[in-house]
């Protein structure tokens, strides 16, 4: 009876040590593409590691939440949107795009968009938005809707 024990919650240990190393490999697919750090065409692999850290669609298109936050450059967030192949993105100027793009939403701190761009190591646009070009891409940071800040990557 005892070795039943022992082998039961061993088996419960190992279950729970596979959980916590799977999302945390979902998580890390996250923050690369929010982080920039990815290359495009990996839309597919980031969508898949929103569901295994159980996001819902939101009710706006390519919007995903998550249940419990994950840290972009010691930031948390829990709303993300991500474009596959440009789907439903646009540039800077209106017009359509054809790659990736991810972004980290953080709702109403239009206050802490400085935090944000200089955690991120972004410089300044002169146009009230934040900027770096990394070796995947380029990652933005501004005001979007208002007061929410947006952190967005453009993958190459």
């Amino acid at each position: 009876m005892k070795n039943t024990l022992i082998t039961i919650a061993l088996s419960l240990i190992a279950v729970s040590a596979h959980a916590a190393d799977s999302r945390a490999a979902a998580v890390a697919i996250v923050t690369k593409a929010l982080e920039c750090n990815i290359r495009d065409g990996k839309a597919t692999s980031v969508l898949k590691a929103l569901k295994a850290l159980g996001a819902k669609p939101a009710k706006v298109k390519y919007r995903y939440i998550l249940p419990s936050p994950i840290s972009v450059f010691g930031f948390d967030v829990t709303m993300i949107n991500v474009w596959a192949n440009g789907e439903g993105s646009v540039d800077e100027d209106g017009e359509g795009y054809d790659g990736d793009v991810y972004s980290a939403i953080f709702p109403k701190v239009s206050a802490r968009l400085v935090a944000i761009a200089t955690a991120a190591r972004l410089s300044d646009a002169t146009d009230g938005s934040y900027y770096r070009d990394t070796k995947s891409g380029q990652l933005r940071a501004y005001v979007n809707e208002g007061s929410d800040v947006w952190l967005v990557c453009t993958p190459r």
